[in-house]
């Protein structure tokens, strides 16, 4: 059985760490970041490079935010980029963090699973190439890099869309029917990301209203994973859109 996420919605603002490669293969560095009372640990065994074709473009800096899932024994299930200067970093982040190492979230001493934020700022000058993995310099990152928006990764706000994302899946929560009745008219509120291929991606509680079973929530999250929607845009480009689904339990199902 799945573990609950007990908390889901922290976001890790990581403390600048920066470091230096030069004609270094696979090194790793290791983070102790705090946030919110959660501890997390982990490892960089791999890290991303500055992408060739765009120094060679004369870009000297770039920015990546990328949103993980770790469960209460270090595993990183998901990672979704919401936001990136230039897709091409997005895609050098990517390339690697499935090699990170993630030892067990702790909060308040005990094992959890949680949803995260990291910061991933690039910078190049000569023939060193620096990564800073931060949140206080997104915005000069930002800046001093300005790609096409078409190259750019963003989340976008639901008054952009061209278009409300067409559900085109649907799966409902398999829950024992006394378990369900036993919690009627109680609600658990879930906050997702539809992805840019439609999927929904890394889906946590946000809010709930009444006492609730935790195996009510669990199976609201497993039938959520399974959902489709038509890709979201705006302006005709694909992009990833943050929605809310409510649940709500009661004798006749969620």
């Amino acid at each position: 059985m799945k573990t609950f996420i007990v908390i889901l919605s922290v976001t890790l603002f990581l403390l600048p760490s920066l470091f230096s490669i030069e004609n270094e293969v696979d090194p790793a560095y290791e983070y102790n970041l705090t946030g919110d009372g959660v501890d997390l640990q982990f490892k960089v065994i791999k890290e991303p490079i500055f992408p060739i074709s765009l120094r060679n473009r004369g870009l000297t800096w770039g920015h990546v935010t990328i949103h993980v899932d770790i469960d209460y024994s270090g595993e990183l299930r998901d990672w979704l980029v919401t936001q990136a200067s230039h897709k091409d970093f997005a895609k050098e982040v990517e390339s690697v963090i499935g090699q990170w190492k993630f030892a067990p979230p702790m909060w308040k001493g005990k094992p959890i699973s949680i949803i995260g934020a990291i910061d991933i700022n690039f910078r190049s000058q000569g023939d060193v190439v620096s990564l800073n993995i931060s949140s206080g310099i997104a915005d000069v990152i930002m800046k001093y890099s300005n790609p096409s928006p078409i190259d750019r990764i963003e989340i976008v706000e639901f008054d952009q869309l061209d278009t409300y994302p067409e559900l085109i899946k649907t799966v409902k929560p398999l829950v024992p029917k006394r378990l369900n009745a036993k919690h009627r008219n109680t609600v658990g509120i879930f906050t997702f990301y539809i992805d840019t291929e439609g999927y929904v991606r890394l889906p946590h509680i946000d809010r709930i209203e009444g006492k609730i079973d935790i195996r009510l929530l669990e199976a609201a999250q497993d039938a959520l994973e399974q959902w489709r929607f038509n890709p979201p845009t705006s302006k005709g480009r694909k992009v990833i859109v943050a929605v809310s689904q409510p649940f709500v339990f009661g004798e006749n199902g969620s």
